[in-house]
C-alpha cells in the first residue's frame, strides 16, 4: 500500500511542477544543497535515554526513547521551480530528497529477563530518517541593485521513507551492548511541517536559511507526543 502512496505523491509533484511552469510571468529553476539541524520536539522528546536488553523479546535490543533533541549531520537536496509575477509575488514547489538524524545520549542499560538489572552507561544512539519531500510556497521578492530577497512560505509534505536507530552503551566493566534498529511501521508515512525560508541571490548564486515545524506526531507507543524541526541552512544555483 505504501509504495502505491509513494508513486501517487511523485505524480502529483511532477503535475504541480508542470502546473507552475505554465503559467506565470518568469520561470527560474534552482538547485539547492542543505545541511542543518534535524531535531525533535515535544514532550516525548529528550536528551538521555537507556538502553533496554530483553533476549525473550524481539528485537531484543533497543533503546527506550530514541526521540532525540540533539541533531547530527543532516543534509538534503531539493529541485526548486518557481513563477516571479508582475506584482513580485512568487509561487513554486520543491521536489527533494532528505536525510535528518537526531541524537539521544545513554545513560543506562536495563537488562530485562527474569529479574531486572539497571546499570550505569555511557553511550548515544542515532534515529537516521529519509524523506522523499514535496514543498508548495509562495513569496514576494524585494531587490536591491544586484541582489534579490525572497520570502518564502508553504508547507512541506515529507513522504517518510525509512527510520532507523543506530546505537551503543558501555559499562563500566567495559561491555558494550549495540543497536541497530529499522523500522518503518512505527513512524508516520507523512510529516507535514509548516517551513519559512529566506533566500538571498546576487547573479545565480543563493544563500539559503530556512525552518520547517513538523505537526505530525511521530510516537505512537504512549501519549507524549514528539515532532520533528528542522533547520536548514544551504547553498542554491539557478540553472535557467
Amino acid at each position: 500500500m505504501k509504495p502505491i502512496k509513494i508513486r501517487m505523491a511523485i505524480i502529483f509533484a511532477v503535475f504541480l511542477f508542470k502546473a507552475i511552469t505554465s503559467f506565470g510571468q518568469k520561470n527560474e529553476v534552482n538547485v539547492n544543497l542543505y545541511s542543518g539541524i534535524f531535531a525533535f520536539r515535544g514532550k516525548g522528546a529528550t536528551i538521555n535515554s537507556s538502553i533496554d536488553f530483553n533476549p525473550y523479546t524481539s528485537p531484543s535490543i533497543y533503546t527506550t526513547n530514541p526521540f532525540g533533541r540533539k541533531s547530527k549531520f543532516s543534509y538534503a537536496i531539493e529541485i526548486h521551480t518557481q513563477r516571479i509575477l508582475k506584482n513580485s509575488n512568487i509561487i513554486g514547489v520543491a521536489i527533494g530528497y532528505e536525510n535528518g538524524t537526531s541524537k539521544v545520549h545513554i545513560d543506562t542499560v536495563t537488562q530485562n529477563g527474569f529479574l531486572v538489572w539497571v546499570y550505569a552507561a555511557n553511550g548515544k544512539t542515532t534515529m537516521k530518517n529519509t524523506f522523499i519531500g514535496l514543498n508548495p510556497y509562495f513569496g514576494h521578492r524585494y531587490k536591491i541593485k544586484n541582489v534579490t530577497f525572497d520570502l518564502l512560505a508553504g508547507v512541506d509534505f515529507a513522504i517518510h521513507l525509512k527510520g532507523k536507530e543506530i546505537g551503543y552503551a558501555i559499562l563500566n566493566n567495559n561491555k558494550e551492548y549495540e543497536v541497530s534498529y529499522e523500522s518503518v511501521f512505527t513512524k508516520p508515512f507523512l510529516d507535514l511541517r509548516p517551513r519559512v525560508e529566506i533566500k538571498t541571490t546576487f547573479t545565480k548564486i543563493s544563500f539559503l536559511t530556512g525552518y520547517s515545524f513538523g505537526v505530525t506526531n511521530y510516537q505512537t507507543q504512549n501519549n507524549k507526543k514528539v515532532f520533528s524541526s528542522i533547520l536548514r541552512i544551504g547553498l542554491g544555483y539557478q540553472i535557467k
